[in-house]
């Protein structure tokens, strides 16, 4: 008797496992998940890929569904013009005086309606006007200086033969290594999507 029993319990939990192995495949198949973050070099330092992630967490549906028209640039628009639009929307705060949080990754919403950002806020709205644009772009992080211990972003585009920096503390497009040598930076890591990849392999693919 207490055979038979344990069969049929046995036999009930397998059909469950199989009832719930079928529903989890057809999920996969007819609602797809979004876009996983791609770490393609194992080694990137944790911060830098935690940065990386935060921006899309927060930017995926509004990059494509609900960028601000306020931020959308005219179809013709140059480097110059997308520095420009955001230096007139945009003064620089840092998180805590803005949104009161030691670290806060702003939807361009936000930034809109607060009128504040820092460096992340600034290279976020820049990558999202570009990319709109058909420009290659993409957002990199580093550290200025010595000062490791503290992220910059920035957004960089490829222009013809050329690589450009828009950086909230200038107010033009820089060449890359004019910009570098002028900061002493380092830059680490480049977001395209949700593809991060090394500074390095970026600027050479």
């Amino acid at each position: 008797m207490i055979t038979l029993f344990k069969n049929r319990v046995v036999s009930w939990v397998l059909r469950i496992v199989s009832v719930v192995i079928i529903v989890v495949a057809a999920f996969e198949v007819f609602v797809p998940s979004a876009p996983k973050v791609i770490i393609s070099e194992a080694a990137l330092p944790v911060q830098m890929i935690k940065v990386t992630y935060n921006w899309y967490s927060y930017q995926t549906r509004e990059f494509w569904y609900d960028f601000p028209s306020e931020f959308i640039l005219a179809k013709d628009a140059t480097l110059q013009d997308a520095v420009d639009k955001v230096h007139a929307s945009i003064r620089y705060s840092d998180d805590i005086d803005a949104y009161g949080w030691t670290e806060y990754y702003a939807s361009a919403a936000e930034v809109l309606a607060t009128g504040k950002g820092d460096c992340d806020e600034f290279a976020t709205i820049w990558y999202q006007m570009l990319k709109r644009n058909g420009f290659s772009t993409g957002m990199a992080a580093g550290y200025i200086g010595n000062n490791i211990e503290t992220s910059h972003i920035v957004a960089l585009v490829k222009v013809d033969n050329s690589i450009y920096v828009l950086d909230l503390n200038e107010r033009e497009p820089i060449e890359l290594n004019k910009w570098i040598d002028l900061h002493q930076a380092t830059l680490m890591i480049v977001a395209d999507g949700y593809k991060v990849t090394t500074f390095n392999s970026w600027i050479n693919k």
